[in-house]
């Protein structure tokens, strides 16, 4: 058979097909050595890959975040429209103190081997809006118009967007509020040996103590059921099996 032919016939075929699979394989297989071009063939985020009407149900996605390196998230793609991308799990039995930790070896976004995990800011693609929730759903709890900050994120008030009430959030490596009732009660100086520092805490203003919080840092005096120390306003005095979550979009 003549090469010319051959060549133009293969050509003619990668033409036909090469652009749905390869945006398929892209969207949910690791892709080695390659950067983030073209938005449409290399989202940047969970939001991307609804904006590129790609979108094929929530699960594991490839995302290449700040035009980075290939990173495998998982994504919300139906709560309030989708396109949340899950960038922290924190479960009792196997907290991340590091808020900025980044993917590590035992990274699993799916959250069937129960491991937590914190996506560095450089992992963390932009967004707008920061969901504070339980689980593979952003809607479990509140979502509010803020950037998610991997470092300190000093007292600010808020009005959750799916309640329309306002809440308090912090997160400070050496102080707390007591009882994480954040801006309403004293904040102490975490003098116990990282026994409370560190505590993501979401409080509703005008309530009791925190309505979403967790507290990384084992500290001297607390079993793993103290961790994960409220939600949706509930004191947590056991041990939960769900990893409490953030999310971003």
């Amino acid at each position: 058979m003549n090469c010319l032919f051959v060549t133009r016939l293969t050509a003619s075929f990668l033409m036909m097909f090469s652009l749905p699979v390869l945006a398929q394989y892209q969207f949910h297989q690791r892709v080695d050595g390659l950067t983030a071009q073209d938005n449409r063939v290399f989202p940047e985020s969970c939001k991307s890959i609804i904006d590129s009407g790609n979108a094929q149900g929530d699960g594991v996605y490839t995302i290449y975040p700040n035009g980075g390196s290939a990173l495998e998230v998982y994504c919300d793609l139906t709560t309030d429209g989708g396109g949340w991308t899950l960038v922290v799990a924190q479960f009792e039995n196997d907290p991340v103190e590091n808020w900025n930790e980044g993917a590590q070896a035992d990274y699993d976004p799916s959250l069937l081997l129960g491991k937590g995990f914190a996506l560095s800011s450089s992992e963390i693609p932009g967004h707008t809006s920061t969901a504070f929730s339980r689980g593979l759903s952003a809607g479990e709890f509140e979502q509010f118009d803020i950037q998610y900050s991997t470092s300190d994120i000093p007292l600010t008030l808020l009005q959750g967007k799916l309640t329309g009430k306002e809440f308090y959030i912090h997160r400070n490596e050496n102080s707390y509020y007591w009882n994480h009732d954040v801006g309403e009660d004293s904040l102490e100086p975490d003098v116990e040996g990282s026994r409370w520092g560190g505590t993501m805490a979401v409080d509703q203003k005008g309530g009791w103590f925190a309505d979403w919080a967790f507290s990384p840092s084992i500290g001297p005096d607390r079993t793993t059921a103290d961790i994960g120390f409220a939600f949706k306003g509930e004191r947590r005095v056991t041990l939960e099996p769900y990893a409490w979550t953030i999310w971003v979009r």
